[in-house]
């Protein structure tokens, strides 16, 4: 898309305000990554799961009962940024440091965790938990 029709749409102004509710590393440089798209198919898809997340956001801050399919708050803050590492396990002969090891276990388990909440209400949210089956269990590794 050109720069005419970016300013026209206030693009950038968008990105920083959809910024602020960005919590992870991860998640600000996937938003840097986000384009403008005229495809109504995927647009309409996108717009789909969008509003059953934030339907799902809606009941997970209201009081429910304890039950399977509940939504419970899913959260992103602690995500860790595993990039750099990520880049390095596939090198032959690379050492990770510590550090990243630890980072890249957190990363696994708390994958795992918002799998397992998203999927247990996927049968209320069955975009989201198609999502969520996306996401591998790679705990064991």
């Amino acid at each position: 898309m050109n720069e005419i029709s970016l300013d026209l749409l206030e693009f950038e102004g968008l990105r920083q305000l959809l910024g602020r509710f960005v919590q992870s590393p991860l998640g600000r440089a996937e938003l840097e990554r986000v384009e403008p798209v005229a495809d109504r198919a995927f647009l309409e898809g996108t717009l789909a799961d969008v509003r059953e997340a934030l339907e799902y956001v809606r009941l997970s801050m209201e009081a429910q009962q304890p039950a399977r399919g509940a939504a419970i708050r899913v959260r992103f803050d602690g995500v860790p940024d595993v990039a750099a590492a990520s880049h390095l396990v596939g090198v032959e002969g690379a050492v990770l440091e510590p550090r990243q090891i630890l980072e890249m276990t957190q990363l696994l388990e708390r994958s795992a965790e918002i799998r397992g909440v998203l999927w247990s209400a996927a049968e209320r949210f069955p975009l989201l938990g198609a999502r969520a089956a996306q996401l591998v269990d790679l705990r064991e590794v």
